[in-house]
C-alpha cells in the first residue's frame, strides 16, 4: 500500500513539472513570436462606403461590359446591405452564396463583403449564368431592368 500511495505521489510530481515546464516553454515560444513578427500596417476598408461601391460598379462594369444598373437592381432587390446574411447562406450586398463565390474565385467571406471583389465576383457570376444565381429575387431585378422608377 506504501508503495501505491509513494507511486502516485511520484506521478503528481512528474505531472506538475512536466505541466509547469510546458506552460514555461509555451509562454516563452509565444512571447519570442511576438517579438519576431513584424508590424504591418494596413488600410482599413469602408465595406459600407458608397462612393467605393459607386466606383466599383463602375469599373467593373466597364471592364466586364455589363450595364450598372444590373448590379444596382441586384442591390436593391436584394436588400442593399454589405453585412446582410439570409438563412440560404448568401452575404452581402449581391447576396452571394459562399458555395457559387468560390466557384468564381472567391477566397473568404471577405471577397463577397469588399466591393470591388464582391462586384467582380457578380460580374463573372452573370457572364457565365445570367440572373440565374438569384432566383428568389430575378422578377424584381427584371422589373427594376424594364420599368423606369
Amino acid at each position: 500500500m506504501k508503495r501505491v500511495i509513494i507511486g502516485i505521489f511520484i506521478l503528481i510530481i512528474a505531472i506538475m513539472v512536466s505541466f509547469s515546464g510546458g506552460l514555461y516553454l509555451g509562454y516563452r515560444i509565444k512571447k519570442e513570436r511576438i517579438v519576431e513578427k513584424p508590424v504591418v500596417v494596413r488600410e482599413e476598408v469602408d465595406y459600407d462606403n458608397p462612393e467605393l461601391l459607386d466606383r466599383a460598379i463602375n469599373e467593373i462594369s466597364e471592364k466586364y461590359n455589363i450595364r450598372k444598373e444590373v448590379f444596382k437592381a441586384i442591390i436593391k432587390c436584394e436588400g442593399g446591405s454589405v453585412f446582410a446574411l439570409n438563412t440560404t447562406s448568401d452575404f452581402g450586398l449581391y447576396q452571394i452564396n459562399l458555395k457559387t463565390a468560390k466557384q468564381y474565385g472567391a477566397k473568404s467571406l471577405k471577397d463577397i463583403i469588399e466591393p470591388f471583389l464582391s462586384t467582380e465576383l457578380v460580374a463573372k457570376i452573370i457572364q457565365k449564368e445570367g440572373l440565374k444565381p438569384w432566383r428568389m429575387t430575378r422578377e424584381c431585378i427584371e422589373k427594376e431592368l424594364i420599368f423606369k422608377k
